[in-house]
């Protein structure tokens, strides 16, 4: 949902900054209310794991699309959104080394099936190489350490405060995002509301759902799946309503998704 509306936004404002600053008030303003409904206080008592992780958490959202922005200018949107997708493989390596979460081998062949579509997906045809420059593996890091926090917290973090933690990854990512926003001399419009108020929604439970499901579902498992089954819903909407079309290596990337998912559930 958050690709698809972000796809649809483009056709409305080129303005990014003000659309995620008010995505993320709307995701604060979720984790909020969740709080309340639960008489949760808004300030993390007992642990502070919520304002720790939760803190680094907002920081590395919104360096993971601050350094999107930049190598989308320097090296394209192929390469970046390619290296940014491939961040899964951080909280793959986070779960492996430091978790000992360990995929069985067809699994672990599903993982590998999961990386190869991905590459395979953004690339239009065979001249696209990929080249390595400083911000693409700094983009892939960052993007994929900003999804490993949410695993992080499900180690270390008391489960009954999950909301607080995302309360703290989003005021922390709103804020930044609002001084950015207004360092750029950047107006917000009505349709950055329109499309961050959209766009919020769907981002908070995301991060809720997440939670939840690294409760039951190894991280090493669950990233690759999530990865592989958002490309191929976002693909079926770019091929069924934006007439997008895919190239001979797309489609192969495609069928390659179906597999990963069949193998990464065994």
């Amino acid at each position: 949902m958050i690709a698809i509306v972000m796809r649809i936004s483009e056709d409305y404002t080129s303005k990014k900054t003000p659309k995620l600053a008010i995505s993320y008030c709307t995701s604060t303003l979720l984790a909020a209310i969740h709080m309340l409904i639960a008489g949760q206080s808004l300030i993390a008592k007992g642990s502070s794991a919520p304002i720790i992780i939760g803190s680094i958490g907002g920081v590395l959202y919104l360096s993971s699309f601050v350094l999107l922005e930049l190598n989308v200018r320097k090296n394209g949107i192929v390469l970046s959104s390619t290296f940014m997708k491939l961040g899964l493989l951080v909280p793959l390596v986070v779960s492996l080394i430091f978790f000992s979460e360990r995929p069985s081998l067809i699994q672990f062949a599903g993982v590998l099936l999961a990386l190869l579509a991905i590459i395979l997906i953004n690339l239009k045809d065979q001249d696209n190489i990929i080249h390595w420059k400083i911000g693409l593996p700094l983009l892939l890091i960052i993007n994929g350490s900003a999804d490993a926090i949410s695993k992080v917290y499900e180690q270390f973090g008391p489960t009954s405060m999950s909301d607080q933690f995302l309360f703290y990854i989003f005021v922390v990512a709103a804020l930044l995002a609002g001084i950015l926003t207004f360092v750029r001399h950047e107006n917000v419009g009505k349709a950055d509301i329109l499309f961050g108020l959209l766009l919020g929604i769907p981002n908070f439970y995301a991060a809720r759902i997440t939670l939840k499901a690294l409760e039951y579902i190894p991280a090493s498992i669950f990233y690759p799946s999530c990865h592989v089954g958002t490309l191929m819903v976002v693909t079926l909407t770019g091929l069924f309503f934006f007439k997008e079309k895919l190239s001979r290596l797309q489609w192969a990337a495609v069928l390659l998704i179906f597999a990963a998912m069949i193998l990464l559930n065994v």
